[in-house]
Protein backbone atom coordinates (compact mmCIF):
# COMPACT_ATOMS: atom_id res chain seq x y z
CA UNK A 1 0.00 0.00 0.00
CA UNK A 2 1.24 3.54 -0.89
CA UNK A 3 1.76 6.14 1.38
CA UNK A 4 -1.34 8.00 -0.56
CA UNK A 5 -3.33 5.38 0.22
CA UNK A 6 -2.65 5.00 3.77
CA UNK A 7 -3.00 8.52 4.44
CA UNK A 8 -6.32 8.34 2.74
CA UNK A 9 -7.08 5.50 4.69
CA UNK A 10 -6.25 6.75 7.92
CA UNK A 11 -8.45 10.07 7.17
CA UNK A 12 -11.40 7.76 6.83
CA UNK A 13 -10.93 6.31 9.92
CA UNK A 14 -10.67 9.11 11.83
CA UNK A 15 -14.15 10.51 10.74
CA UNK A 16 -15.72 7.19 13.02
CA UNK A 17 -14.01 6.36 15.96
CA UNK A 18 -16.77 7.17 18.60
CA UNK A 19 -18.30 4.01 20.49
CA UNK A 20 -14.67 2.23 19.93
CA UNK A 21 -14.18 0.48 23.50
CA UNK A 22 -12.23 2.69 25.86
CA UNK A 23 -8.79 0.02 25.62
CA UNK A 24 -8.61 0.13 21.83
CA UNK A 25 -8.95 4.07 21.74
CA UNK A 26 -6.14 4.20 23.78
CA UNK A 27 -3.95 1.83 21.80
CA UNK A 28 -5.31 3.75 18.68
CA UNK A 29 -3.66 6.83 20.00
CA UNK A 30 -0.92 5.27 21.44
CA UNK A 31 -0.26 4.52 17.51
CA UNK A 32 -0.81 7.77 16.02
CA UNK A 33 1.91 9.31 18.52
CA UNK A 34 4.03 6.57 17.62
CA UNK A 35 3.70 7.12 13.71
CA UNK A 36 4.17 10.52 14.49
CA UNK A 37 7.52 10.04 16.17
CA UNK A 38 8.58 7.49 13.64
CA UNK A 39 7.95 10.18 10.81
CA UNK A 40 9.06 13.26 12.76
CA UNK A 41 12.22 15.32 11.26
CA UNK A 42 14.51 17.01 14.46
CA UNK A 43 13.36 20.14 13.51
CA UNK A 44 9.67 19.62 13.62
CA UNK A 45 10.10 18.13 16.75
CA UNK A 46 11.72 20.72 18.80
CA UNK A 47 9.64 23.58 17.55
CA UNK A 48 6.72 21.05 18.38
CA UNK A 49 7.66 20.73 22.01
CA UNK A 50 8.97 23.93 22.57
CA UNK A 51 5.92 25.87 20.83
CA UNK A 52 3.67 23.89 22.85
CA UNK A 53 3.24 26.67 25.33
CA UNK A 54 1.96 28.87 22.75
CA UNK A 55 -1.37 26.46 22.23
CA UNK A 56 -1.62 26.63 25.80
CA UNK A 57 -1.63 30.22 26.20
CA UNK A 58 -4.20 31.11 23.26
CA UNK A 59 -6.14 28.28 24.72
CA UNK A 60 -6.18 30.03 28.48
CA UNK A 61 -6.74 33.44 26.42
CA UNK A 62 -9.66 32.24 24.35
CA UNK A 63 -10.86 31.54 27.50
CA UNK A 64 -10.82 34.52 29.22
CA UNK A 65 -11.97 36.41 26.05
CA UNK A 66 -15.19 34.30 26.32
CA UNK A 67 -14.53 33.66 22.49
CA UNK A 68 -15.26 29.94 22.82
CA UNK A 69 -18.73 30.88 24.84
CA UNK A 70 -19.39 32.43 21.62
CA UNK A 71 -18.87 30.38 19.26
CA UNK A 72 -20.45 27.31 21.29
CA UNK A 73 -24.15 29.36 21.44
CA UNK A 74 -23.86 30.31 18.03
CA UNK A 75 -23.78 26.57 17.33
CA UNK A 76 -22.10 27.21 14.00
CA UNK A 77 -20.02 29.59 12.00
CA UNK A 78 -18.81 32.92 13.25
CA UNK A 79 -16.62 35.51 12.06
CA UNK A 80 -13.67 37.55 13.69
CA UNK A 81 -15.83 40.28 13.35
CA UNK A 82 -18.49 38.74 15.11
CA UNK A 83 -16.50 37.50 17.76
CA UNK A 84 -14.56 40.97 18.35
CA UNK A 85 -18.32 42.54 19.01
CA UNK A 86 -20.01 39.97 20.82
CA UNK A 87 -16.38 39.86 23.27
CA UNK A 88 -15.84 43.54 22.47
CA UNK A 89 -12.28 43.00 21.93
CA UNK A 90 -9.79 43.60 19.21
CA UNK A 91 -10.80 41.77 15.76
CA UNK A 92 -7.09 41.54 15.28
CA UNK A 93 -5.82 39.77 18.21
CA UNK A 94 -8.57 37.62 17.90
CA UNK A 95 -7.62 36.64 14.59
CA UNK A 96 -3.84 35.58 15.63
CA UNK A 97 -5.84 33.42 18.58
CA UNK A 98 -8.13 31.64 16.76
CA UNK A 99 -5.31 30.79 13.90
CA UNK A 100 -3.36 28.80 16.52
CA UNK A 101 -7.01 27.53 18.08
CA UNK A 102 -7.84 26.37 14.36
CA UNK A 103 -4.47 24.41 14.17
CA UNK A 104 -5.03 22.59 17.59
CA UNK A 105 -8.92 21.40 16.27
CA UNK A 106 -10.87 24.08 18.77
CA UNK A 107 -11.60 25.55 15.59
CA UNK A 108 -12.68 24.66 11.88
CA UNK A 109 -11.69 27.01 9.46
CA UNK A 110 -14.50 27.48 6.38
CA UNK A 111 -13.44 31.01 4.69
CA UNK A 112 -11.58 33.47 5.19
CA UNK A 113 -12.08 35.34 8.70
CA UNK A 114 -14.86 32.68 9.04
CA UNK A 115 -14.85 29.24 11.78
CA UNK A 116 -16.62 27.11 12.88
CA UNK A 117 -16.82 25.22 16.50
CA UNK A 118 -15.64 21.94 16.57
CA UNK A 119 -16.48 19.02 19.61
CA UNK A 120 -13.46 20.80 21.93
CA UNK A 121 -14.91 24.11 21.37
CA UNK A 122 -18.27 23.24 23.54
CA UNK A 123 -15.89 20.75 26.11
CA UNK A 124 -14.22 23.73 27.10
CA UNK A 125 -17.34 26.64 26.97
CA UNK A 126 -19.13 27.25 29.64
CA UNK A 127 -20.65 25.31 31.14
CA UNK A 128 -18.93 22.50 30.40
CA UNK A 129 -16.36 21.08 33.61
CA UNK A 130 -13.50 21.06 31.45
CA UNK A 131 -13.32 25.19 31.25
CA UNK A 132 -12.32 25.27 34.97
CA UNK A 133 -9.26 22.87 33.81
CA UNK A 134 -8.10 25.63 31.69
CA UNK A 135 -8.48 28.38 33.96
CA UNK A 136 -7.01 26.53 36.91
CA UNK A 137 -4.08 24.71 35.21
CA UNK A 138 -2.81 26.86 32.35
CA UNK A 139 -1.84 30.39 34.34
CA UNK A 140 1.79 32.50 35.05
CA UNK A 141 3.44 31.82 38.15
CA UNK A 142 5.54 33.11 41.29
CA UNK A 143 8.12 34.98 38.49
CA UNK A 144 5.48 36.49 36.55
CA UNK A 145 3.75 37.69 39.85
CA UNK A 146 6.44 38.51 41.09
CA UNK A 147 5.33 36.75 44.54
CA UNK A 148 6.95 34.39 47.14
CA UNK A 149 3.38 33.14 48.72
CA UNK A 150 2.68 29.32 48.29
CA UNK A 151 0.43 28.25 45.38
CA UNK A 152 -2.58 27.73 47.72
CA UNK A 153 -1.78 31.28 49.80
CA UNK A 154 -1.83 33.34 46.23
CA UNK A 155 -5.06 31.36 44.93
CA UNK A 156 -6.99 32.58 48.70
CA UNK A 157 -6.50 36.07 47.58
CA UNK A 158 -8.17 35.32 44.47
CA UNK A 159 -11.77 34.83 44.05
CA UNK A 160 -11.93 33.58 40.35
CA UNK A 161 -8.95 31.34 40.33
CA UNK A 162 -9.70 30.01 44.24
CA UNK A 163 -13.36 29.47 42.28
CA UNK A 164 -12.32 27.24 39.34
CA UNK A 165 -9.67 25.57 41.26
CA UNK A 166 -12.54 24.55 43.68
CA UNK A 167 -14.83 23.53 40.31
CA UNK A 168 -11.80 21.43 39.23
CA UNK A 169 -10.87 19.43 41.63
CA UNK A 170 -14.34 18.81 42.69
CA UNK A 171 -14.99 17.56 38.92
CA UNK A 172 -11.67 15.72 38.85
CA UNK A 173 -13.16 12.69 40.43
CA UNK A 174 -15.27 11.74 37.02
CA UNK A 175 -12.04 10.51 35.35
CA UNK A 176 -10.17 8.73 37.94
CA UNK A 177 -12.02 5.98 37.48
CA UNK A 178 -13.00 3.26 40.06
CA UNK A 179 -12.24 4.79 43.20
CA UNK A 180 -10.82 3.69 47.07
CA UNK A 181 -14.48 3.42 48.44
CA UNK A 182 -15.19 1.06 45.73
CA UNK A 183 -11.69 -1.15 46.56
CA UNK A 184 -11.32 -0.70 50.27
CA UNK A 185 -13.43 -2.82 52.71
CA UNK A 186 -14.81 0.56 54.47
CA UNK A 187 -17.53 -1.73 56.27
CA UNK A 188 -15.05 -3.32 58.02
CA UNK A 189 -12.05 -0.99 58.31
CA UNK A 190 -14.04 2.26 59.16
CA UNK A 191 -16.30 0.30 62.16
CA UNK A 192 -16.94 2.74 65.08
CA UNK A 193 -18.69 1.70 67.97
CA UNK A 194 -20.13 5.02 68.62
CA UNK A 195 -22.19 7.55 66.18
CA UNK A 196 -21.13 10.54 67.95
CA UNK A 197 -17.01 9.49 67.15
CA UNK A 198 -15.65 10.62 63.87
CA UNK A 199 -15.31 7.51 61.56
CA UNK A 200 -13.40 9.70 58.64
CA UNK A 201 -11.39 13.28 58.52
CA UNK A 202 -11.15 14.63 54.87
CA UNK A 203 -7.75 16.63 55.66
CA UNK A 204 -7.82 19.02 52.33
CA UNK A 205 -11.16 17.79 51.01
CA UNK A 206 -12.11 20.54 48.78
CA UNK A 207 -15.74 20.91 48.93
CA UNK A 208 -16.35 17.73 49.92
CA UNK A 209 -16.90 15.69 46.94
CA UNK A 210 -15.45 12.11 48.12
CA UNK A 211 -17.44 12.53 51.54
CA UNK A 212 -20.51 13.18 49.80
CA UNK A 213 -19.84 10.12 47.37
CA UNK A 214 -18.51 7.94 50.26
CA UNK A 215 -21.62 8.92 52.23
CA UNK A 216 -23.99 7.75 48.80
CA UNK A 217 -22.09 4.48 48.62
CA UNK A 218 -22.11 3.34 52.26
CA UNK A 219 -25.12 5.56 53.73
CA UNK A 220 -25.30 3.43 56.85
CA UNK A 221 -22.00 3.83 57.98
CA UNK A 222 -21.92 4.73 60.98
CA UNK A 223 -19.64 7.50 62.88
CA UNK A 224 -19.28 11.54 62.07
CA UNK A 225 -17.67 12.92 58.71
CA UNK A 226 -15.57 15.81 58.71
CA UNK A 227 -14.93 17.92 55.62
CA UNK A 228 -11.56 20.02 56.47
CA UNK A 229 -9.94 22.82 54.27
CA UNK A 230 -9.31 26.58 54.53
CA UNK A 231 -12.18 28.66 55.45
CA UNK A 232 -12.54 30.03 52.03
CA UNK A 233 -12.68 26.55 50.60
CA UNK A 234 -15.09 24.87 53.00
CA UNK A 235 -17.65 28.39 52.81
CA UNK A 236 -17.86 27.59 49.15
CA UNK A 237 -19.29 23.93 49.58
CA UNK A 238 -21.66 24.91 52.30
CA UNK A 239 -24.41 24.61 49.88
CA UNK A 240 -23.39 21.07 48.35
CA UNK A 241 -22.88 19.46 51.70
CA UNK A 242 -25.46 17.00 52.37
CA UNK A 243 -26.56 16.03 55.99
CA UNK A 244 -24.13 14.53 58.28
CA UNK A 245 -20.77 16.21 56.92
CA UNK A 246 -19.54 18.66 59.12
CA UNK A 247 -17.52 21.22 57.88
CA UNK A 248 -13.95 22.02 59.80
CA UNK A 249 -12.56 25.22 58.65
CA UNK A 250 -8.24 24.56 59.39
CA UNK A 251 -5.02 25.23 57.80
CA UNK A 252 -3.53 21.75 57.52
CA UNK A 253 0.21 23.03 58.13
CA UNK A 254 -1.13 23.95 62.19
CA UNK A 255 -2.08 21.03 64.43
CA UNK A 256 -5.45 19.33 64.02
CA UNK A 257 -8.26 21.03 66.08
CA UNK A 258 -9.98 19.18 68.86
CA UNK A 259 -12.97 18.02 67.16
CA UNK A 260 -10.79 16.07 64.32
CA UNK A 261 -9.03 13.84 67.40
CA UNK A 262 -9.06 10.73 67.98
CA UNK A 263 -10.94 9.64 64.81
CA UNK A 264 -11.13 6.50 63.15
CA UNK A 265 -9.39 7.69 59.68
CA UNK A 266 -8.05 10.46 58.42
CA UNK A 267 -8.03 10.24 54.59
CA UNK A 268 -5.68 12.58 52.32
CA UNK A 269 -6.38 12.64 48.33
CA UNK A 270 -4.14 14.01 46.07
CA UNK A 271 -2.65 16.35 48.70
CA UNK A 272 0.76 15.45 49.66
CA UNK A 273 2.03 15.61 46.08
CA UNK A 274 1.26 19.19 46.56
CA UNK A 275 4.17 19.40 48.82
CA UNK A 276 7.84 19.09 49.51
CA UNK A 277 8.95 16.49 51.99
CA UNK A 278 9.52 19.41 54.91
CA UNK A 279 6.09 20.34 54.44
CA UNK A 280 4.52 16.96 53.65
CA UNK A 281 6.09 15.65 56.89
CA UNK A 282 4.95 18.45 58.92
CA UNK A 283 0.86 17.61 57.72
CA UNK A 284 1.25 14.12 58.48
CA UNK A 285 2.52 14.92 62.36
CA UNK A 286 -0.04 17.06 62.88
CA UNK A 287 -2.11 13.86 61.57
CA UNK A 288 -0.34 11.84 63.83
CA UNK A 289 -0.59 13.65 66.69
CA UNK A 290 -4.35 13.78 66.59
CA UNK A 291 -5.06 9.91 66.30
CA UNK A 292 -6.23 7.37 68.35
CA UNK A 293 -4.12 4.38 69.25
CA UNK A 294 -6.49 2.24 66.54
CA UNK A 295 -6.60 5.40 63.96
CA UNK A 296 -5.73 4.48 60.58
CA UNK A 297 -4.40 7.11 57.42
CA UNK A 298 -5.14 6.62 53.74
CA UNK A 299 -3.97 8.67 51.26
CA UNK A 300 -5.01 8.30 47.78
CA UNK A 301 -2.53 9.72 45.20
CA UNK A 302 -0.81 8.67 42.26
CA UNK A 303 2.10 6.32 42.19
CA UNK A 304 5.16 6.62 39.81
CA UNK A 305 6.80 3.57 38.25
CA UNK A 306 10.44 2.99 39.04
CA UNK A 307 10.50 2.49 35.29
CA UNK A 308 8.11 2.70 32.36
CA UNK A 309 6.57 6.73 33.59
CA UNK A 310 4.15 8.01 31.08
CA UNK A 311 4.23 10.88 29.51
CA UNK A 312 1.40 12.57 31.47
CA UNK A 313 3.09 11.36 34.19
CA UNK A 314 6.27 13.17 33.68
CA UNK A 315 4.40 16.17 32.82
CA UNK A 316 2.30 16.43 36.03
CA UNK A 317 5.33 15.69 38.05
CA UNK A 318 7.41 18.95 36.25
CA UNK A 319 4.02 21.13 37.15
CA UNK A 320 3.83 20.03 40.64
CA UNK A 321 7.38 21.35 40.43
CA UNK A 322 6.33 24.27 38.67
CA UNK A 323 3.65 25.09 41.02
CA UNK A 324 4.29 23.82 44.01
CA UNK A 325 8.19 22.96 44.53
CA UNK A 326 6.92 19.52 45.16
CA UNK A 327 6.54 15.85 43.39
CA UNK A 328 4.95 13.07 41.99
CA UNK A 329 6.11 10.28 44.48
CA UNK A 330 7.17 6.62 43.69
CA UNK A 331 5.76 4.00 45.92
CA UNK A 332 9.65 3.89 47.64
CA UNK A 333 9.06 7.24 48.45
CA UNK A 334 5.87 7.08 49.36
CA UNK A 335 7.41 4.46 51.99
CA UNK A 336 10.24 6.97 52.85
CA UNK A 337 7.78 10.40 53.35
CA UNK A 338 5.57 8.06 55.92
CA UNK A 339 8.28 6.25 57.67
CA UNK A 340 10.37 9.54 58.37
CA UNK A 341 6.38 10.91 60.05
CA UNK A 342 6.31 7.99 62.14
CA UNK A 343 3.93 5.74 60.09
CA UNK A 344 4.36 2.46 58.44
CA UNK A 345 2.33 1.29 55.43
CA UNK A 346 0.08 -1.74 55.63
CA UNK A 347 -1.28 -2.15 52.23
CA UNK A 348 -1.04 -0.31 49.02
CA UNK A 349 -4.25 -0.67 47.29
CA UNK A 350 -4.91 -0.57 43.28
CA UNK A 351 -7.49 -2.55 42.41
CA UNK A 352 -7.30 -5.40 40.42
CA UNK A 353 -7.81 -6.82 36.97
CA UNK A 354 -9.09 -4.61 34.90
CA UNK A 355 -10.37 -2.62 37.91
CA UNK A 356 -7.32 -0.54 38.48
CA UNK A 357 -7.86 2.71 40.30
CA UNK A 358 -6.08 5.61 38.28
CA UNK A 359 -5.22 6.28 42.03
CA UNK A 360 -3.65 3.94 44.81
CA UNK A 361 -4.69 4.05 48.09
CA UNK A 362 -2.05 3.84 50.28
CA UNK A 363 -3.42 2.22 54.15
CA UNK A 364 -0.92 3.48 57.22
CA UNK A 365 -0.66 3.24 60.81
CA UNK A 366 1.40 4.49 63.21
CA UNK A 367 4.74 3.01 63.96
CA UNK A 368 5.20 0.90 67.03
CA UNK A 369 7.62 1.48 69.62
Amino acid sequence: MDIKTITKEIGLRAASTEGIPEADRLALLAACNGLRDSIENPVEKILRTTTSVVDASMLRLAVDMELLDIAAAENGPVTINMLAEKSEKDPVLIRRVVRVLANINLFTEIDIDTFAPTRFTFAFAKPAPFRDFIIQWIQKWQFAYQTEDHYFDWLAKRPRLQSAFNNAMSRLNAFHGKTWYQTFPVTEKLQVESPDRVVLVDVGGNRGHDLIELKKMHPNLQGRLLLEDLPVVVEDAATVLPEGIEKVGIDFLDPQPPIAKGAKAYYLKRILHNWPEKQATLILKNIKDAMAEDSILLISDGILPEKGVTLLQAQTDIRMLAFCSSLERTEKQWKELLGSAGFEVVKVWTGEGGEKMDLALLEAVQKKI
